[in-house]
Order: structure tokens, then sequence, then C-alpha cells
């Protein structure tokens, strides 16, 4: 007893489930799975939240339910190797082994958690045969609320309390840099602090989702505050258009009550401009993970028919000069 409570004074492996971490352990990952209980950020469950990042997260990839979409997104490996196919599929998700159900997947989730945090990040866990070549790997999703840089090196911190729930040691993890994938929330759209400050706005005004809190408190004193229902809702709406200005949601609001129609086609090229970035960024960060000298695959991930950023501002130059019909542009971004 004596002996344990010297070599573990502060109890750091109180909580610990040695299976678990043994199992880490064995397969090279670093950081540890916790519980998310204490998450620091809960925007995803607001109103307006929950409806903004599930708008953009939808639509930055087509979801490959069947052969024709995975006709026309063809999705691929340059140069083809069905061996190194298997092995990203797996790679980025745990459920589909076709790569182009697998990248899907591996979008829409990065852009969800990128849209709520900020930036995204992985833990690159591989394992090379005795020859060194890679015979599988994954990217392992880390928790952003505990995850630190210093220096060139990430640190984990677990704290007491996730330690508790989570079954693990209290510790801080150090993470070697070029294991680590990071994707951040794009700098032209306002970066990660906006995207941030964003989402903190969203929460307080969604306390006030139907009325605000001195009405119900009027209400409940059967006093009479003179409150205009529907000038709190068209106050509410052009606060949300003006925060959102640069990425052009439209709160699901195709009414021409507010703006006009040709502003509102202006605003579906900034978010279609903002869905294209978040998926060529992601992809050109996957693909530039498969080719560090840690996994050094010599290959990358192309897909087919998706548009792009290019084509997006392309669009944007018709509208400007009046040389394109609204539903043209709607079918030329559409997925």
């Amino acid at each position: 007893m004596i002996q344990s409570f010297c070599k573990d004074p502060f109890f750091l492996k109180h909580w610990e489930n040695t299976w678990l971490y043994g199992r880490h352990k064995a397969n090279g990952r670093l950081s540890k799975n916790i519980s998310l209980r204490y998450r620091k950020y809960t925007y995803p469950h607001d109103w307006h939240a929950f409806m903004f990042i599930d708008d953009i997260h939808l639509r930055a990839m087509p979801i490959m339910l069947n052969d024709k979409e995975r006709e026309k997104y063809s999705t691929r490996l340059e140069p083809f190797s069905r061996e190194k196919e298997i092995l990203v599929a797996h790679a980025i998700s745990a459920r589909d082994r076709h790569l182009g159900d697998a990248l899907s997947e591996f979008i829409r989730s990065t852009v969800q958690t990128i849209c709520s945090m900020g930036s995204v990040f992985y833990e690159i866990v591989y394992q090379k045969d005795d020859t060194g070549k890679i015979k599988s790997f994954e990217l392992e999703f880390l928790e952003p609320s505990y995850l630190f840089k210093f220096g060139k090196n990430y640190y984990q911190f677990i704290h007491w309390w996730e330690a508790k729930e989570s079954w693990i040691k209290v510790q801080i993890i150090k993470i070697p840099n070029e294991k680590i994938l990071r994707i951040d929330f794009p700098k032209n759209f306002g970066g990660k602090n906006k995207i941030k400050n964003l989402m903190q706005r969203f929460k307080k005004l969604d306390k006030d989702i139907v009325v605000p809190y001195f009405q119900i408190q009027a209400m409940e004193k059967n006093q009479n505050i003179w409150f205009e229902y529907d000038e709190f809702i068209k106050n509410k709406y052009l606060e949300i258009a003006i925060l959102t200005k640069l990425t052009g949601w439209n709160q699901r609001e195709y009414s021409t009550n507010h703006i006009t129609e040709y502003y509102s086609m202006i605003r579906l090229l900034r978010q279609r401009k903002l869905e294209a970035t978040l998926r060529q960024e992601i992809i050109s960060k996957l693909n530039e993970t498969l080719n560090w000298p840690i996994l050094n695959l010599e290959t990358k991930i192309i897909i087919d028919n998706l548009f792009t950023v290019q084509d997006v501002e392309e669009q944007e130059k018709l509208l400007e000069k009046w040389d394109i019909a609204f539903a043209d542009i709607i079918k030329a971004l559409d997925i």
C-alpha cells in the first residue's frame, strides 16, 4: 500500500481501466478518448447553431447512397492502387470500405466539427510491417477542448473529472506535431475565432427562441409593456443575417420579405463558396497527410464533378453582369 502511494502520490491512476489503456498502447495511439460529458462547447444543440451547421455540412459532400451517385462523383487514388484505396478508406471511416463513401462521411463529419468549434484535430495512428511499409493507419478524432499546442508539440490534458468519467488516468500526453492532422475554419471567412464567436452569439439568441425573458416576466405579472412580437422576430432575423454575411447562410428563409431576390442569390453564392472551400481544404490537407514522411503513401485522392471555388466565382461574375438566370445558378452549383 505504501509502495503504491509512493509511486502514485496524487492517485493519478485511480480511475484507470488497464485493459482499455493497454489496448491503446498496443495500437500505437498516444491520445485518449474522453467522455465529452464536461465538453465546453454545446453549440450544435442550440437551434440556430444546429440549423447553420446542418445546412453547411450536409451540402459539403453528396451522400453516396447508390451506384449512380458513386459513378457521378467518382472517387479514386492517383496513381491507382487497390491496396492503398482500401487502406485509406479504412483510415478515414470505421464503417465504409468504398473510398467514395468513406470520403463523403469523413468530409461531412469534419465540416460539422469545424463549423461548431473552429478547428478539428486527428491523431495519425499507424502500424508498419517488418520492412517499414505501412500496413494500417487510422485518423483518430481528438476532442479539441483539452488539446493545446506548445512549441512544436501538442499536449492533451486529462483532468480528474474527465479521467473519472472516461476510465483513464489523470495525465498530460505529449503528441508530436507530425502525428496531428489539423484543419481550421477558412481565414477568408473569418477564421476559427469568427465561427466560434458566431456560435456563442447563436447560443445567446436562442435563449429567447420564442419571446424574450422580460416579456415572459411581464406576462406572469399581467403587465402590458407593448411588446411587438413581429418586430422582435424581424430584428432577430436581421441580426443573424448581419452575423452570417460572410458565410451567406439564409436561415432556411427563402422569403423576399427582408431581402431582394438578387441579394438572396449573392448570399447563396457565398454559402456555396464556403462549402467548396471547406471541401477542398479538407481534401488538400488529407492528401498532404497521406504523403507525410510517417505515411509516405505517394498517392492523392481525386473526386470528379463537384463544383469548386473557381466555379462559384465564375457564377458571381455572371450574376454581377446580369448575364445568367437565377435558376441556372442554382442548377450549376447543385450536388
